[in-house]
């Protein structure tokens, strides 16, 4: 797990909104409920609820969801873009899901990609030298 996103006291903070995540309420559930629910049940201890609103308890129940396995894998995906969106447990998804979540991100990559090419082309253009990309070249699809 990429626990070291999380600063020391955030660690087991990021566990209890996983573990309520999973066990609690199924694997699947907006992110707005997450957080009303970790708030409700006291995921937050009291210092850190002083410093931030339902918004901020969301953010960090994006957080805590978005981290990866040993293999790679998030524990969930939002099943649809903007806020009120529903997140799932990856491995509860089915094909239809998994599939339009993995479409989602590859136009993020992509309209991502295409914004560095025109960032390269211009340093290339300006100044007749642009950057390495080894990163580019680790890109492949099993």
């Amino acid at each position: 797990m990429q626990e070291d996103l999380f600063p020391r006291q955030g660690k087991a903070v990021a566990r209890a909104i996983r573990d309520l995540f999973i066990h609690d309420l199924g694997g699947v559930v907006s992110m707005h409920m997450l957080a009303e629910q970790a708030i409700a049940r006291g995921v937050f201890p009291d210092n850190m609820l002083a410093g931030f609103s339902k918004a901020g308890a969301a953010a960090w129940c994006r957080k805590a969801l978005k981290q990866k396995d040993e293999t790679g894998l998030p524990l969930a995906k939002p099943l649809t873009s903007g806020d009120g969106a529903v997140w799932k447990q990856w491995l509860l998804m089915t094909y239809e899901e998994a599939a339009a979540a993995i479409e989602r991100d590859a136009s993020s990559v992509v309209a991502d990609y295409r914004e560095l090419r025109v960032l390269y082309n211009d340093c290339k253009q300006r100044f007749g030298r642009a950057p390495e990309i080894p990163e580019l070249r680790e890109i492949e699809f099993a």
